[in-house]
């Protein structure tokens, strides 16, 4: 799978200098491989009603954003055909360019610092900070716009999916019960090959980065208490959906894969790489 790099800043309407609080209304968002620049503003305003009160102009906000958009929409398309209309160096980051959008402290809108990180799926991952920073805190978006963190459930029918169009989900075990040291533990999946194998989706796709780190240590300490087990174990993760959080992903990962009897710990997207290990080992004793 291709990566990409990319590069976000969040857009904020702070209302008064003086009071200091702001709401997250749009997502700035640049792909420099591609010359690619996306950005979203939100443009329903019941949220900044209700925390701005009467204060709050709908139409000075409007027609802002508005202008925003579209001068905005120029430079998307300016950088894309590489004109050099606006710009007579290469772009190499986002800060090059959107505070000739909003200058800094000088308006309401204001920015954020800009984050980074790398994607397989550059669309996904701008609809996924849509949501994270701006939709899933608006009461008018639709279901559909906020996104929901995804459960291990979630991540589990993805699994399920593939396993079942290779035909290996008909050959294995649900609900397998191990009993450690002091508790029995239960896995969504297992099956039997000289030894017993078992296999659990986790999701790391958490609200706080604190979270994260600790499923990973309740994970680490299962599979401890089952030390003296003869079985292997494979994990399925989903990473958060926040770039901040990289580092307590990260620090998840080496603890899950430190853990006794780790066979194989993946994220979610790269499940397909460890297909061929489970049919080899499931279809081979049917």
């Amino acid at each position: 799978m291709t990566r990409h790099r990319y590069q976000y800043a969040v857009l904020r309407y702070q209302h008064s200098f003086g009071s200091g609080e702001s709401i997250n209304i749009g997502v700035f968002f640049w792909a420099p491989e591609r010359r690619g620049l996306k950005f979203f503003i939100n443009p329903k305003i019941r949220r900044l009603r209700c925390v701005f009160g009467p204060e709050f102009s709908e139409g000075l906000y409007h027609e802002i954003t508005k202008d925003l958009e579209r001068r905005a929409a120029l430079l998307a398309e300016d950088l894309s055909a590489q004109q050099g209309g606006l710009f007579t160096t290469a772009i190499t980051s986002l800060e090059q360019f959107i505070f000739d959008l909003v200058a800094q402290n000088a308006s309401c809108l204001q920015w954020s610092e800009i984050f980074g990180g790398v994607t397989g799926d550059l669309e996904r991952r701008f609809l996924q900070l849509q949501n994270e920073y701006v939709l899933r805190f608006d009461p008018e978006a639709s279901r559909e716009q906020r996104r929901e963190q995804r459960k291990d459930a979630d991540v589990w029918r993805s699994l399920r999916k593939k396993l079942e169009s290779r035909g290996i989900f008909e050959h294995v075990q649900q609900n397998v019960e191990l009993r450690g040291r002091f508790s029995h533990h239960n896995f969504r999946m297992g099956w039997v090959n000289g030894k017993q194998h078992v296999l659990a989706p986790i999701s790391f796709d958490m609200a706080e980065p604190a979270f994260i780190v600790n499923k990973a240590l309740r994970w680490s300490g299962i599979l401890t208490d089952l030390r003296d087990t003869d079985f292997r174990f494979y994990g399925a993760v989903a990473p958060p959906a926040s770039d901040r959080f990289s580092d307590e992903y990260r620090t998840a990962l080496k603890l899950l894969r430190d853990a006794p009897h780790v066979d194989a710990i993946v994220p979610e997207e790269e499940f397909d790489s460890l297909l061929p290990k489970i049919e080899q080992t499931v279809l081979s004793v049917h």
